[in-house]
């Protein structure tokens, strides 16, 4: 993403918060700490781990709701990437971080356009376990 971006003359600090085998409820403890203050877009991808733990879809979808409310309360922009992603990358190669950032571009890109923040410096922290 931070590549991406760059090309795009956008000075962005991209950060990858993610954790293997967390489950949303992990991400959820540790998102007031592992999101900074003055972070512009937070990415959330929860990926499969609640499914193999045996988590239910409420709580999944209670612990994403809430990471969202605590994002948004300090002006964080949110952007949950919660799609399906192919077999071959579930354990991500470069090749699967690649295409999920490509796919999340015209999303970050909106918001740092509405927030004037193009030609300026953006901090996007991401979160995937």
């Amino acid at each position: 993403m931070q590549t991406l971006l760059r090309a795009k003359g956008i000075n962005a600090q991209v950060v990858n918060a993610g954790v293997p085998f967390d489950t949303t409820a992990m991400m959820l403890r540790r998102i007031d700490k592992d999101v900074p203050n003055g972070t512009d877009i937070a990415i959330l991808q929860p990926g499969g781990n609640d499914r193999r733990f045996f988590v239910t879809k409420q709580e999944r979808a209670a612990n994403i709701g809430e990471m969202d409310r605590r994002l948004r309360a300090r002006g964080i922009k949110v952007i949950v990437y919660d799609d399906d992603i192919p077999l071959r990358f579930i354990h991500l190669t470069p090749e699967g971080h690649a295409m999920i950032a490509a796919a999340l571009l015209p999303r970050v890109m909106a918001i740092l356009e509405l927030r004037g923040a193009v030609n300026g410096h953006s901090t996007v922290a991401g979160s995937r376990p």
